[in-house]
Order: structure tokens, then sequence, then C-alpha cells
């Protein structure tokens, strides 16, 4: 009899509350999938670099620079296992005004007129914005409009600060290295694959980082400036 009643009073309640119940489903396997997914591909990194310039990078140059980087952070870490060892290059493809000036001309010589998205460039900006306050990346690799707001916003380092001598390339800030004069495309020819002006820096934990927990412990941003200084060692010495 009981199974009787349950069967009567799932029917009555299945002929009334079918559609509501079916989208209550449905969004919760959604999110339940959803969350699962975030949690389960989620990726604690041990370097996190920037690259935000005019120029999209060829995945090939993309996995061969992050090898270097791997490299690098294995032959510094003194506690972590090489095979567990990760690197995020984050990259933004963003046109300054300089780069969107080259690629008028370009078009022009080809009799055609250049095109872009501005609030798809404008959301790239401020998603470097986001990067610059809060990101975890202290390496960056940027386009010269992009690396003058970062050194106008005190977020970097200079150059001398962290490798303790003069770099090759360094601009007369004293704040970034101009890519093609720092000597890293010549001793990684993946680097070559970015705009040679671009300028390389290394950003501070800021103030933002701070309150949001993520600098509680400076470990990692330290082993990141370890990271960089084995990319660079031996060059300008």
């Amino acid at each position: 009899m009981q199974k009787k009643s349950f069967k009567a009073w799932f029917e009555n309640y299945w002929y009334h509350n079918k559609w509501p119940t079916i989208i209550i489903l449905f969004f919760v396997i959604t999110f339940i999938i959803g969350f699962s997914q975030v949690v389960l591909e989620h990726k604690v990194y041990d370097v996190y670099t920037l690259y935000a310039g005019g120029t999209y990078l060829p995945k090939e140059s993309k996995v061969e620079i992050e090898k270097v980087m791997q490299d690098a952070a294995e032959k510094v870490s003194d506690t972590k296992d090489p095979k567990e060892s990760e690197v995020n290059l984050q990259m933004l493809v963003y046109l300054s005004k300089d780069r969107i000036a080259e690629l008028e001309e370009e078009y022009e010589k080809q009799g055609e007129k250049f095109v872009y998205d501005i609030k798809e460039n404008n959301d790239v900006r401020d998603t470097f914005m986001k990067q610059l306050i809060s990101g975890e990346n202290v390496m960056m690799i940027l386009d010269p409009e992009l690396y003058a707001t970062a050194e106008a916003n005190g977020a970097l380092y200079p150059i001398k600060e962290v490798f303790g001598r003069d770099m090759p390339g360094t601009n007369s800030t004293g704040y970034g290295m101009v890519l093609k004069d720092s000597g890293l495309s010549v001793r990684y020819s993946a680097f070559a694959a970015l705009p040679e002006n671009s300028i390389i820096c290394f950003k501070k934990v800021t103030h933002a980082m701070t309150l949001i927990g993520k600098s509680s412990d400076q470990k990692e941003h330290i082993f990141q400036l370890e990271v960089a200084k084995e990319i660079f060692r031996g060059i300008g010495e």
C-alpha cells in the first residue's frame, strides 16, 4: 500500500510540476558539471608570465617560451619535483595607437582598409589593467604603450634591483628592457617571434594583491624573480 501511495503521490506531483522540476534539475546539473570542471581543471602554476602586444604569438613559439621558463624553474627550484613545474604564459593581443597606425599603413599599400573591433580592443586593455593590479604574473613582455601605463602606475621593479647589475637594453628610466637589445631573443630564438620593440619588465606585489591575500607569503613571487634571473644568467656579463 505504501508503494502505491508513493506512486500515486509521485504521479500527481509529476502531473502538476513536471516542467518546473525539469527546469530546476537542468540548472542544478549544469551547475554541478560546471563547478566540478572548474575545480578539476584549475591548475596552480609555478611561473606566471604575461605577453601583451600587437602581434599574435604562434603556438609553437608560445610552447618554446614556456619550455625555456620551465627549464629555468627546474634549475632554481630546491623543493619542487621538476615534473610538477608548470608555466602559464598568458597572451593578450592589444592594438596600441602606434600599432594601429602601422597596420593602417600596411593595408593602405595593398589598397585595403584596416578594420578592427574597438570594443574588443578596449576590453583587452581592461584585462591588462586587471592583471597589472592583481595578476600573479611577475615577468611581463609589453607593448611600449602598455609598458608606459605599468611604469606610470608604479607597478614595476627597477631592472637593476631585480638583477643586481646593469642589464643590456635597459631603457632610460631603468624599469624596462627593450627586447631587441636585451639579448634574450639571441639566446632563445622563440622570443624573436615577439615584436622587437616590446619591453621586458617585472611587476611588484601590489596593494590589491595584498588585500586579496595573494601576497601573504611572497615565496612564489620571489621564486618567479629567481626564474627570471636564471633565464638571463650570463647575458650582458
